[in-house]
């Protein structure tokens, strides 16, 4: 499970292009986030008045129930991710959940440049 800082941040960004994608509540109880720099469970740390700033922290479980067309094996997945990648991003990515982020925001239309989701071009 990657909650290194530059993952927390791409999740962060990424947050309103996802939050309809989240899954129903009783799921996100189960579900990390970061609430005022504290890492928990969203079940033990979010409430009514924190709600608005806490940040989902997908796991590859839950991004990848977020992919379109959701591959149905091991190796299909790892084809998809290898393909996706290879044509699309072109760096080292230290983690699955960064790398599966990445093409879901790719659904969206943005790209990762350090720092925040920005529109493809």
């Amino acid at each position: 499970m990657d909650t290194t800082p530059e993952y927390i941040r791409m999740c962060e960004k990424a947050r309103r292009d996802l939050w309809g994608s989240l899954p129903i509540f009783s799921k996100r109880q189960r579900m990390l986030c970061v609430v005022d720099e504290k890492l928990g469970m969203w079940g033990g740390l979010v409430n009514t008045g924190n709600v608005e700033r806490a940040i989902p922290v997908w796991e590859q479980d839950q991004l990848q129930e977020m992919l379109p067309m959701k591959p149905t094996t091991a190796e299909g997945m790892l084809t998809r991710m290898w393909d996706f990648w290879r044509m699309d991003v072109h760096k080292t990515v230290d983690s699955m959940e960064k790398l599966l982020l990445m093409q879901i925001m790719s659904g969206h239309g943005k790209v990762w440049n350090g720092e925040d989701w920005v529109i493809k071009t």
